[in-house]
C-alpha cells in the first residue's frame, strides 16, 4: 500500500509526508516526541526495510508514538495541513546549495552529503577528539 492508496494521488503530498508528521510531531508535543517519531521512522526504513511513505505504516506509527490515534493520522496525511511548511524549509536548504540529504554539517566547517556508514562518523570525530582537522 502507498501514500496514495486512500485517495491521496498527489505525489508532492507523498514526498512530503513523514517530514510533514515530524513537524507537527515537534509542533505539538517538543523535540522529544519529534525524536520517538524519528526515531521509528529511521528504525522502520533502515532496518525493516518499511515503506515510510506508506500511509498506514506513517499512521501506524504515529500511533505507536502517542503523536495522533490512526485516524488522526489519516486524515492529517490526506490534507495539505503544513505542507507549505514542509516545502519552504526545502526551499531555504536549496537556496543554500543543500541539494541532497542527509547532510550532515560537523563544527559548521565540514560537511557530509548522503547516507554514511558509522565508520566514517566514527573516524571523524576520533580525529576530531585527537584536535586534528579533517
Amino acid at each position: 500500500m502507498h501514500g496514495d492508496s486512500r485517495g491521496q494521488s498527489n505525489a508532492r503530498l507523498r514526498s512530503a509526508s513523514a517530514s510533514r508528521l515530524l513537524l507537527y510531531a515537534y509542533q505539538n508535543g517538543g523535540q522529544n516526541a519529534q525524536q520517538a517519531l524519528l526515531t521509528e521512522l529511521f528504525r522502520a526504513h533502515h532496518e525493516k526495510d518499511e515503506d515510510i511513505d506508506d500511509f498506514e505504516i506513517l499512521a501506524n506509527y504515529c500511533e505507536r508514538t502517542g503523536i495522533m490515534s490512526k485516524e488522526e493520522a489519516f486524515m492529517f496525511l490526506e490534507s495539505n495541513c503544513l505542507l507549505d511548511e514542509v516545502e519552504q524549509t526545502g526551499d531555504i536548504a536549496r537556496s543554500m546549495g543543500i541539494s541532497v540529504i542527509p547532510l550532515t554539517v560537523i563544527n559548521n566547517k565540514w560537511s557530509l552529503v548522503g547516507a554514511q556508514s558509522s565508520d566514517v562518523y566514527y573516524q571523524i570525530f576520533y580525529k576530531l577528539s585527537q584536535g586534528k582537522d579533517l
